[in-house]
């Protein structure tokens, strides 16, 4: 669930800002990667260039998975809080 949940979290990325990618996983991180299409010059091809990654930590997480709550179905956003929240809080039994 969490492979399709990063899947889902890449769409989300390119709402909120068009090139990028997010991935929620399991530890309550996120890991956010900056990318671009860009246009060949001499031959017109286009190519996708990955950019900056950065990794953030539960808490920033958390901040970017609220961003991302209208993007994102109930289940899939409820599992990735649940991770995210386990990592900042600890595990709730």
């Amino acid at each position: 669930m969490v492979a399709q949940n990063e899947a889902r979290s890449q769409v989300v990325a390119r709402a909120l800002l068009p090139g990028a990618e997010v991935a929620f996983h399991q530890d309550g991180t996120a890991t956010w990667t900056a990318a671009m299409t860009a246009e060949c010059p001499w031959c017109g091809t286009c190519n996708d260039l990955v950019g900056e990654s950065i990794t953030l930590a539960p808490n920033e997480a958390w901040g970017l998975l609220q961003a991302a709550h209208r993007y994102l179905p109930v289940a899939a956003w409820r599992e990735v809080a649940r991770a995210v929240l386990d990592a900042m809080n600890g595990p709730q039994d």
